[in-house]
Parts: structure tokens; C-alpha cells; sequence
């Protein structure tokens, strides 16, 4: 006799790079489309959503 047990599911946890700049650039896409982050106001390249002013973004800038 077999019987069929339901398999746990796995507590996998995937870290997420957030490195690239679709994270770190003046304006993202609000997708984080894959290299999509710009120095300046525009759309995504991928997606073709406007870019969005990146509230996490710093400036080195000197006073």
C-alpha cells in the first residue's frame, strides 16, 4: 500500500538585489524593470512606464 503525504512547502527566502540601478538611480520605474533607472526624467526602456523620482536617492554633493 502507498500513500501520498502533501510535501511541506519549502521556506525559501530569496534575497533580492538591490544594487542595480533600477534601485539606486535619480528616477526608477515604479516595475524596477532591470536596468532601468535614470540620471534624469523619462520612461523605462522596458516597460515604457514615466520614470518616478527616486525618494531613496543621495547625492554626493558638496556645500
Amino acid at each position: 500500500m502507498v500513500a501520498c503525504k502533501p510535501s511541506k512547502p519549502a521556506n525559501k527566502i530569496e534575497s533580492q538585489d538591490l544594487t542595480g540601478p533600477e534601485y539606486t538611480s535619480a528616477f526608477i520605474c515604479p516595475m524596477h524593470c532591470k536596468g532601468s533607472g535614470s540620471d534624469h526624467p523619462g520612461e523605462c526602456p522596458v516597460c515604457h512606464m514615466p520614470l518616478e523620482k527616486n525618494e531613496n536617492f543621495k547625492t554626493d554633493s558638496i556645500k
